[in-house]
């Protein structure tokens, strides 16, 4: 069985703010508190780190939303 390489990563849409796996379909919107440039907070973090990317399948994306993903991802 390959491993999946996955990273957290900060995800800003129309309708989600927050950290998110690039993974999978796992996310965590941003609390109130947190400024979105820092870090994770460490609950965040440690639910990230315990995560089954197989229990969050990611919803289907149309190629403009994926594109605009990818671009985030990258920077």
């Amino acid at each position: 069985m390959a491993t999946t390489t996955r990273k957290m990563v900060f995800r800003k849409t129309e309708t989600f703010t927050g950290w998110a796996c690039t993974g999978c379909g796992w996310a965590k919107p941003l609390p109130r508190i947190v400024e979105p440039e820092g870090n994770p907070p460490k609950d965040i973090e440690s639910d990230f780190a315990n995560h089954d990317c197989a229990k969050h399948p990611r919803e289907r994306e149309d190629f403009s939303q994926a594109a605009v993903r990818i671009v985030r991802e990258a920077t």
